[in-house]
């Protein structure tokens, strides 16, 4: 499965790379969350009333080079979790690219399909 999205709305820039992004497959065609990959990770969100880190301030670059090396695979409803660098993702045949090209927010995911 290759999948590529690219936007130039900044709204749209901020949200992607401060929520993450996650796809989900379903080898019956349905709505489980059977198997996804989570690319870029979400942004830790300061609890209520606490000090937010230093992520919460990045300017859009920053966020960009910071949520370009992990990503999660969730496995499963319980969403079990495995988080890797994409460098080791690459040898499971998980590919990924986020980047800033003229304005725009291009981002691609290239995923194994399960076998059914």
């Amino acid at each position: 499965l290759y999948i590529r999205l690219v936007s130039r709305n900044q709204t749209t820039r901020k949200l992607f790379l401060r929520a993450g992004f996650t796809v989900w497959l379903d080898p019956t065609g349905g709505n489980n969350k059977d198997y996804g990959v989570q690319f870029p990770l979400a942004r830790e969100r300061p609890s209520p009333g606490g000090i937010p880190d230093h992520k919460s301030s990045l300017g859009m670059e920053e966020m960009l080079e910071d949520s370009r090396y992990n990503l999660a695979i969730l496995n499963g409803p319980e969403e079990t979790r495995q988080t890797m660098v994409t460098g080791t993702a690459t040898e499971i045949g998980i590919y990924t690219y986020l980047d800033i090209q003229q304005g725009y927010l291009i981002y691609e995911l290239k995923l194994p399909l399960p076998e059914i």
